[in-house]
């Protein structure tokens, strides 16, 4: 079975510049690959906004780490019954100063797609095992780890680092993934 897939753009939206017709065109086609079957998709000037925005979260995002934007919160996880407190899960959050408060989705889907995500999850990684081993309460930590994680890096030498540099006790310590993870490189992620 073949499908096809045709972004396209026309000289009202575009103009006449045969480098900004292409450029236009190609993301309409981005725009058409992402969705399922056969798919044509006109280019808007709204794709082009997105774009823009897009490129300016991604140039931004890799500097939010060393410019100190980004901080781990943690959300508490409750014993239903009792209500009592039975661990945390650490949820990075990104404080830039033009754009304000980047949402999560936003941002950690342009971190997968550029691959600063191995930077920023090792980061979260550290920093959550570090603030929670200093806690004055022992409790469980769950931290969430990227399948591009598991594909660019050896993500069980990364937990043990942050393990034996924050000194938390590895039983405390939860690694969640998706069940998307499984679907490109079952054994090696079953393995690690």
């Amino acid at each position: 079975v073949i499908g096809g897939a045709i972004g396209l753009t026309h000289t009202e939206v575009s103009g006449f510049d045969a480098e900004q017709l292409l450029s236009h065109a190609e993301v309409a086609l981005t725009v058409a690959k992402a969705m399922p079957g056969n798919a044509h998709v006109r280019f808007t000037l709204e794709m082009d906004l997105r774009l823009r925005e897009r490129q300016t979260i991604d140039l931004a995002l890799r500097h939010a780490l060393e410019r100190q934007q980004l901080t781990v919160t943690y959300q508490p996880q409750v014993e239903l019954e009792t209500g009592g407190l039975v661990g945390v899960e650490a949820l990075v959050r990104w404080q830039h100063p033009d754009l304000g408060i980047v949402p999560p989705d936003i941002f950690i889907s342009a971190a997968e797609d550029n691959g600063e995500i191995v930077e920023i999850g090792r980061w979260v990684l550290q920093t959550a095992c570090r603030e929670v081993a200093a806690w004055p309460f022992s409790t469980r930590l769950a931290v969430n780890v990227s399948p591009v994680q598991f594909e660019l890096v050896d993500i069980v030498a990364e937990v043990k680092e942050a393990l034996r540099l924050s000194g938390l006790q590895a039983d405390r310590l939860d690694i969640e993934i998706t069940e998307s993870i499984f679907l490109s490189n079952a054994e090696h992620v079953a393995d690690a």
